[in-house]
């Protein structure tokens, strides 16, 4: 049996934002060196732009695996009342 995954969302969804967080963190970095920062000013830029991103896309598919949990188990929850009533 294979295992579940950790979220809810498709492993799509986590490797767009893999991508997108290298974008960002490559685009700031390399924006803050055209702007004639130091370059460990800019390295440190692109990385905190990186984890912006990753830690956003994180967080996003942790609340709608929350949520989906959360809509089940009222689900559950509609359906045992209803086949109580019933018997």
């Amino acid at each position: 049996m294979a295992k579940r995954a950790r979220t809810a969302c498709p492993p799509a969804w986590m490797a767009l934002g893999h991508r997108l967080a290298v974008a960002a963190g490559a685009a700031c970095g390399l924006l803050s060196l055209l702007w004639d920062a130091p370059a460990e000013t800019a390295a440190l830029r692109g990385v905190l732009a990186w984890v912006a991103v990753l830690a956003h896309f994180r967080l996003s598919a942790k609340a709608l695996g929350w949520r989906l949990r959360q809509e089940a188990a009222e689900e559950r929850a509609a359906n045992e009342a209803a086949a109580a009533e019933g018997n």
